[in-house]
């Protein structure tokens, strides 16, 4: 008997300090979720800026359904983040979902804090497990 098949993953915009994080990160998340691109503020380069998110979210395709913003960004950058992604759409649609991770939450939980903020997150989101 055939196992079933699991839906392909959910695509996501990773925007945060580090790419090495983010990879572990998703190392996690796998096979539900996956990034289509990562952009970051301090390594390897910086390659965030509101622009390059824009023209980044604008170019990918199919769209991604999401922004996933780490705990390095202030709420109020976190807040002109979502202020752009709410002017995107899906290849469906459907708004382009945000999701900023809680400002401080690696200093505070540690990896594995950050770690479980980011599946609940991304749970009560989209509703599904990783």
């Amino acid at each position: 008997m055939e196992e079933p098949s699991l839906p392909p993953p959910i695509r996501l915009v990773c925007v945060g300090a580090h790419r090495t994080l983010a990879l572990q990160l998703l190392e996690q998340l796998k096979p539900h979720y996956t990034y289509c691109a990562i952009l970051t503020t301090v390594e390897p380069t910086r390659t965030y800026s509101p622009g390059n998110l824009n023209l980044v979210l604008d170019a990918l395709h199919p769209a991604p359904a999401g922004v996933i913003v780490g705990g390095a960004f202030s709420d109020e950058e976190g807040e002109e983040i979502a202020k752009l992604v709410a002017t995107k759409k899906t290849e469906s649609g459907a708004p382009m979902e945000f999701i900023k991770v809680p400002t401080g939450t690696i200093e505070g939980e540690g990896p594995a804090g950050l770690l479980r903020k980011v599946k609940e997150l991304l749970y009560e989101k989209f509703g599904r497990q990783c």
